[in-house]
């Protein structure tokens, strides 16, 4: 057995002996090794054996550098988790078309980084969750040194927490993780009193004495916790799209100011899955409604609650600059995530309109960087010009499309799960709100369609075991 171990986690409340590289007085965990794993609970073991059997090394080979930063790390994994893996490489885009041509799926996220994504079948030699059988593995390429990136800090953060308060903390991270489906960081900022977007928050710990914090398992509970709660508080994950904010119509800005203020207040997260507005050309636009609604989105994240964004098709060009004003994190189209156990595929939606094919061309037209970058230098004026053209055209062209065109395609739906290894969708675009239930590959499946915002307000509330699409009227702001 390792000596430089730290061990948590040994009894019926979480996955039995969890362990991580301890930290030393003058180096903080290495998490480019793999060894540890093969010491640790059944989860961790399954992880090193697959990676140990050909995974890593072919990696290793082609990227200046290679870690392993998922929370299985450290031991607060669930099920459905990924193997989250940072890679450093001098081009990614280089490195990311060789692994797409060997089966991994391929998406730019931006700022020369580059996800890769495959599900790789469990070891047969291993102690993998046969309930699962397969390890989904992200691949996060990019040339900047692992260790000044965001995943590598978070997990040493949260590792030193962990050492730091010892087992009462890990299982109270770990309930929070699995009872309510937190991410890992958002758990232990709740936990520590950290307000405000907990993947920012946590970092505020960095160069900290950590001996000064404290925590008490005494107001940890969930007695407590329901003791403290609004009644509205209860634990549930927001879902919204296809809201279309523009001035012509202050009664939906009104319902979603007021649903964010309210409604929304005490959720675990809101996702906001695309077509916010009604169209977008740019961050640099002075246009008042934009302002407001960054305020209101702001002040929900500073209560505590992630939000999360997919771009639609008509924002498409939302960016950074508005997201760091109203405190929001963009996500990719599409992107998984744990939503209280279950591993769940988000996208917009209209990547799955493939009968669409003359708007799948202009799709694929408008994803193009120097485009963009083209089109983001244009005066303001010619942009609004050109912004009013476009939405009369779109309008002009869905008048004579049958609605089976402008409905996603089932093969479409199929094969973006079985990429990302999910049996449920969410999604929106198509403004026709229902729970779909049918067969994948023998087993159930589901996808979840939101609704538009144009005559009521559609919002999907989600629990554990529970996934519900209600509806608001407009006239609850006023």
């Amino acid at each position: 057995m390792l000596t430089d171990l730290c061990r948590l986690g040994t009894d019926k409340t979480a996955a039995p002996a969890a362990v991580f590289p301890s930290a030393s007085p003058t180096a903080s965990p290495n998490w480019r090794r793999l060894d540890y794993l093969a010491h640790g609970n059944p989860r961790q073991r399954s992880a090193h054996a697959l990676l140990t059997a050909g995974v890593w090394d072919e990696l290793a080979a082609q990227c200046t550098d290679l870690a392993l930063v998922s929370t299985l790390s450290i031991g607060l994994d669930r099920p459905g988790s990924d193997l989250d893996i940072l890679c450093q490489h001098p081009n990614p885009a280089e490195f990311a078309a060789r692994l797409e041509a060997q089966g991994w799926l391929a998406s730019s996220k931006g700022d020369n980084i580059w996800l890769l994504e495959r599900v790789f079948p469990c070891a047969t030699d291993s102690d993998c969750n046969k309930s699962e059988g397969s390890w989904p593995v992200e691949l996060y390429v990019t040339p900047a040194p692992i260790e000044t990136l965001n995943g590598w800090r978070h997990l040493t953060l949260m590792a030193a927490l962990l050492e730091r308060f010892g087992d009462a903390f890990y299982h109270e991270v770990l309930r929070l993780r699995l009872e309510e489906g937190l991410k890992g960081e958002a758990a232990m900022c709740r936990l520590l009193g950290l307000a405000g977007d907990p993947y920012a928050a946590l970092l505020t710990l960095e160069g900290q004495d950590l001996a000064h914090l404290e925590w008490s398992a005494a107001i940890a509970t969930p007695e407590a916790d329901a003791a403290s709660s609004s009644p509205g508080s209860a634990t549930r994950t927001l879902f919204i799209s296809d809201i279309h904010l523009c001035s012509d119509r202050p009664d939906m800005t009104a319902a979603l100011v007021h649903f964010l203020a309210k409604e929304a207040v005490g959720a675990d997260a809101l996702y906001v899955l695309g077509d916010l507005f009604e169209f977008w050309i740019g961050d640099d636009d002075p246009n008042p409604l934009h302002q407001q609604m960054a305020d209101a989105f702001l002040a929900l994240s500073q209560q505590n609650v992630p939000i999360y964004f997919i771009h639609g098709n008509r924002d498409f060009l939302l960016g950074q600059q508005f997201a760091k004003r109203a405190g929001i994190t963009l996500l990719g189209d599409p992107c998984v995530i744990e939503l209280y156990g279950e591993r769940v595929v988000l996208s917009h939606g209209d990547l799955l309109c493939t009968l669409d094919e003359g708007y799948q061309k202009f799709r694929r037209i408008t994803q193009l960087k120097w485009l963009r970058w083209l089109f983001l230098r244009l005066p303001l004026a010619r942009r609004q010009a050109i912004a009013r053209k476009m939405r009369g055209q779109s309008q002009m062209e869905n008048a004579h499309k049958s609605q089976r065109i402008m409905d996603v395609t089932p093969a479409a739906v199929d094969e973006m799960l079985r990429q990302h290894g999910c049996k449920v969708m969410i999604h929106g675009h198509t403004h026709r709100p229902a729970i779909h239930h049918f067969q994948l590959d023998g087993a159930p499946a589901r996808r979840i369609v939101l609704g538009d915002w144009f005559e009521q307000g559609s919002v999907l509330v989600c629990r554990p075991g529970e996934q519900q699409l209600e509806t608001r009227p407009l006239t609850a702001a006023s």
